[in-house]
């Protein structure tokens, strides 16, 4: 995942910092531990894909009156390679998004910023729901169980294992694998929540 600045100031914006972090669900989470820096990503005011990551880069608009130090605000991913899988079925290869609504804290502190049509209008939401006496109350986590698929763990693990092979002959340098992982839940995930884990888990 990135986060992306670059040129072409088209989009409206309103930004503001607030008093704490949105408690809602994000749609998207990214962050930089080491630089105390956290960000979520509400909605999706504009999405751009193709086939080239050097087109998709070059038309990316940002918004005006923005603060130097705002992460991305486009939240995107690319594939290693142009073909996906069977695994990866739905997704695109080559995707960035523009959010409704960006939360990120740094340093302690913490901000919004708004995009697209609407922009003031969704801020200012955001912050009677944030600054306001009520935060509501806490939504239950979700029970989740995985969908194992039969092989799938030997598959994985022979995938690895000619990956450590590859490498020890010098046959590679560095690799990445991934591999989908089917969950069903009774309450939408916590992204937020699922990427601390992770930070906890693989430091």
């Amino acid at each position: 995942m990135a986060w992306v600045q670059t040129a072409r100031p088209h989009t409206a914006t309103a930004f503001a910092e607030v008093a704490r972090a949105p408690s809602g669900l994000a749609d998207g989470s990214w962050a930089h531990p080491e630089a105390g820096l956290r960000v979520s990503a509400y909605g999706a005011v504009d999405v751009r894909e193709g086939a080239s990551l050097h087109a998709v880069l070059e038309n990316l608009d940002i918004p005006l009156g923005l603060p130097a130090r705002i992460p991305g605000p486009w939240f995107g991913a690319a594939a290693f390679c142009g073909a996906l899988g069977p695994d990866w079925d739905g997704f695109s290869p080559l995707r960035f998004m523009l959010p409704g609504l960006l939360a990120w804290t740094e340093g302690g502190r913490h901000y919004l910023a708004a995009f697209g049509e609407g922009a003031r209008r969704r801020l200012d939401t955001a912050r009677a729901r944030i600054d306001g006496p009520h935060a509501g109350p806490l939504a239950a986590a979700a029970r989740v169980r995985v969908r194992h698929r039969r092989g799938e763990r030997e598959r994985w693990s022979a995938l690895v294992s000619r990956a450590l092979a590859a490498i020890g002959a010098g046959a590679l340098d560095k690799v990445v694998l991934a591999r989908a992982i089917d969950v069903e839940a009774d309450a939408p995930l916590d992204a937020e929540a699922l990427l601390r884990v992770l930070e906890t888990r693989y430091p």
